[in-house]
């Protein structure tokens, strides 16, 4: 558990001095946010960059980003799932991918085979996704994350926590906030807009125009231009899906009208196939009577065995038919299905970036009223403590808790740090 802890800070207004605040929490005891980060526990995400090695072949490895689908790829692994795992188990899944793979590799005396194990693999984190530092600090902004990354530290890369006197003069601070603001507000507006298309894929029924909140957002910043270019990708992107749909629909057709007449060819040749048969059991009849000779017979062979040659072929030709028409019925309806997958991911994508940017919005919009407004300043007399909130990425959606200065930082983390007046 964490407790709240507080020391006040007094302003020198003769040296203007920023003092850094060594308090986090105001209001009573908060859940424990994080421990320190260990490699075996923590779960990837997409935006770590992975560092792979044969160990075996040599050459320094390969990195990769894990993308937006959760995925990595590198050679001769491929591509496997990532986000979600910790490092030990993908590890052992790529370790097992390999196990038996056999790989040429030239040598200076020649060309030999390389047959891999599950120890032929080392799999480590390259990097981890930044941290983000928002609200009253010197230097807002990103910077890269270590396991063991605390509050404390992230604040010192950032030049600490600091707060601004009444009495001082920012006009330059001031339009350098507000246009940080403007160009925020116009990424907010562009990933307003991709949600929405991303929305209106996921559900038709909303309809071609935005909802009004929607509408009033992109108005204010985006072109009409834009929007109605985010129509026509909607549009475009359904019209692909149709297309997909009515192409696998074209080639079940096809593949229906063979099975039909495979089924047709299959009753005819079993008819010959017994009509060719009984033929050679007479023939085999009349031999042993002798009133035949023997040519009779091998035609009579010759053309049963023709007879159910054809028969077993047009049998195999049908069940390999058949499971071509389930394949091209099982692509149907992955075609929705993927679509919708790959929206939902890219919409959890979007959703997180707009949380991450209107926390930093938040924070930069507090710190332009203290700089500009004086009823917003820390009175110069008046002592001041500050907050640390950490807005984290969970799999149930953004969380917002209150930290400690000696508590731990996950990957990808957006911290907001902000004053606020002591009552006395």
């Amino acid at each position: 558990m964490w407790c709240s802890q507080s020391m006040n800070f007094e302003v020198n207004v003769r040296q203007r001095r920023l003092l850094f605040a060594l308090i986090f929490s105001i209001f009573g005891c908060v859940a424990l946010l994080a421990t320190p980060l260990r490699a075996q526990d923590y779960t990837l995400q997409s935006g770590d960059t992975l560092r792979v090695e044969i160990t075996r072949l040599g050459g320094g490895g390969w990195t990769s980003v894990i993308d937006a689908q959760g995925k990595i790829r590198f050679p001769f692994i491929g591509k496997h799932q990532a986000a979600g795992l910790t490092l030990d188990e993908l590890s052992e899944a790529l370790s097992l991918s390999l196990v038996g793979m056999q790989i040429s590799q030239q040598t200076s005396t020649g060309s030999i085979v390389v047959v891999l194990d599950e120890s032929s693999l080392y799999v480590d984190i390259a990097s981890y996704r930044p941290v983000t530092v928002s609200g009253s600090v010197a230097r807002p902004g990103q910077i890269e994350f270590r396991p063991g990354l605390s509050v404390r530290a992230a604040l010192g890369a950032v030049g600490g926590a600091s707060t601004f006197s009444a009495s001082d003069p920012s006009p330059d601070r001031s339009l350098a906030i507000s246009t940080r603001l403007e160009e925020m507000l116009q990424t907010q507006a562009w990933l307003t807009l991709d949600l929405w298309r991303i929305e209106t894929q996921l559900d038709p029924a909303l309809g071609k125009e935005p909802p009004s909140e929607v509408a009033q957002i992109l108005e204010r910043r985006l072109a009409p231009s834009d929007i109605e270019g985010t129509q026509t990708l909607i549009e475009v992107a359904e019209i692909d899906v149709q297309e997909r749909i009515r192409s696998i629909d074209d080639r079940i057709v096809f593949t229906e009208t063979r099975i039909a007449f495979l089924q047709q060819a299959l009753e005819q040749y079993a008819i010959v196939s017994r009509a060719e048969e009984e033929r050679l059991q007479a023939a085999l009849l009349l031999k042993e009577r002798g009133l035949t000779v023997a040519n009779a017979v091998n035609s009579a062979r010759s053309a049963a065995l023709s007879a159910s040659s054809r028969l077993l072929n047009t049998e195999a030709d049908l069940a390999e038919t058949k499971r071509e028409l389930s394949s091209l019925n099982e692509q149907r309806e992955g075609v929705r299905r993927d679509e919708r997958i790959s929206l939902l991911q890219n919409r959890a994508r979007v959703r997180r970036s707009l949380a991450e940017l209107n926390a930093r919005m938040s924070g930069l919009r507090r710190e332009l009223d203290m700089v500009s407004d004086p009823s917003f300043a820390t009175p110069v007399e008046a002592p001041s403590v500050f907050t640390v909130t950490i807005h984290r990425t969970t799999q149930s959606g953004m969380r917002a808790l209150v930290a400690g200065l000696d508590d731990m930082i996950l990957p990808g983390d957006v911290l907001e740090v902000r004053f606020l007046p002591v009552i006395q």
